[in-house]
């Protein structure tokens, strides 16, 4: 701190000089000029000396302005504050040297009594607890390296069930309202967040999150998800397929009839199995086969 303080006084010292240079030349100009022009005065009209007298002032005006700026950036850098610190350093300085001679001498005094109790019993016991510091610390790196390995490994297969996420977020999103909008209608949208939520709805540009919809429209957007997963992974109606439970309790006739359409355009394209103890609640599922399990 000290040798940048002192390397920042000397600049200003050094810049002050040379504008009081620039000033001493710029007047020495001037005498100069004065004295061509008492040469010259018979040769040259006033007024060509006295464009020339205009320059000399020019300069010397610029010369005046560049020590006023100079002085300025002076003052600028606070010359007091750089003397304190500079003089704090010196004295920074002073301890330290004072401190280490009085180390030198603990250390002086520490090598005696070592001699005294025995120096070499003491060696071997550091020798040892150099060794054994040795084995724990390369028993540490290992730790340490195995632990990053695991972090690096535990770090790409987050990114990559991340990016997996990601890649079915859009094709999922699609789906559900594709299936959505045969019970809500054509303004059905939804958000979907990354671990593959419903999170809200928009219907009719009012959006709403998942915990302002009514008990319906939450069960019903659960089963349109639990629809929309099944058609993706089984396209071609090869996967396990879905199993309904007597879901649909919390829908009025006409989301009923809407879920009905929505069930039969997913069992077009994967298999669907509803069990139920009202089978009149999806009557509207038109593609639907029917098997009656016999009473107990």
């Amino acid at each position: 701190m000290g040798d940048v303080t002192t390397d920042v006084l000397n600049k200003a010292l050094l810049d002050e000089a040379g504008f009081a240079g620039q000033i001493e030349n710029a007047e020495g100009a001037r005498r100069l000029a004065q004295q061509r022009l008492a040469t010259t005065r018979a040769e040259r009209s006033d007024a060509h000396i006295e464009g020339d007298l205009t320059k000399a002032q020019g300069s010397e005006d610029a010369a005046a302005e560049r020590l006023e700026q100079a002085q300025s950036e002076l003052l600028a850098q606070d010359p007091r504050s750089i003397e304190a610190r500079l003089e704090n350093a010196r004295n920074t300085e002073t301890r330290a040297r004072r401190d280490l001679a009085s180390n030198r001498t603990q250390y002086d005094d520490v090598r005696i009594r070592l001699a005294a109790d025995g120096e070499q019993g003491l060696h071997t016991s550091l020798e040892e607890a150099l060794s054994r510091h040795r084995v724990r610390k390369h028993e540490h790196e290992g730790l340490e390296a195995r632990a990053a390995s695991a972090r690096l490994l535990h770090d790409t297969f987050a990114h990559r069930r991340q990016q997996t996420r990601m890649r079915y977020v859009e094709p999922f999103k699609q789906t559900i309202e594709e299936l959505g909008r045969l019970v809500f209608g054509p303004s059905l949208s939804v958000e979907i967040n990354t671990d593959l939520q419903i999170v809200g709805r928009t219907l009719d540009d009012t959006a709403l999150s998942v915990d302002q919809l009514s008990t319906g429209a939450v069960e019903q957007l659960g089963l349109l998800a639990r629809l929309a997963c099944a058609m993706i992974v089984s396209p071609d109606g090869a996967g396990v397929p879905i199993i309904v439970d007597d879901a649909l309790g919390w829908s009025d006739p006409q989301r009923l009839e809407g879920m009905g359409a929505a069930i039969a355009a997913a069992g077009a394209r994967c298999q669907v199995i509803v069990l139920t103890c009202t089978p009149q609640r999806y009557a509207n599922v038109g593609n639907a086969t029917t098997v009656r399990l016999p009473a107990a």
